[in-house]
């Protein structure tokens, strides 16, 4: 299983055209999330900057931080019992 920061990079680097399974895996997995992760996830793969995702949230950049590495450790786990 590929570490998420590589599969981050696949998908802001491919074309929806010629997505990789581990690309569409993750967006299966994002998928399962709740609104508001799946939300902050796809900020994150946009290159969207922290304190920018933090203020549209309206929590401090450090409580973003938190909740990111949560929602990557939950992908991590959906994934690994794909």
């Amino acid at each position: 299983s590929l570490p998420i920061e590589t599969i981050e990079h696949k998908l802001t680097t491919e074309t929806p055209n010629d997505l990789t399974e581990e690309s569409m895996q993750l967006y299966r997995a994002i998928g399962q999330l709740n609104k508001i992760d799946r939300l902050v996830i796809m900020m994150v793969l946009e290159g969207q900057e922290y304190e920018d995702i933090a203020e549209v949230l309206g929590i401090q950049p450090t409580n973003l931080r938190v909740k990111i590495h949560r929602i990557k450790k939950r992908l991590k786990k959906i994934l690994s019992h794909e």
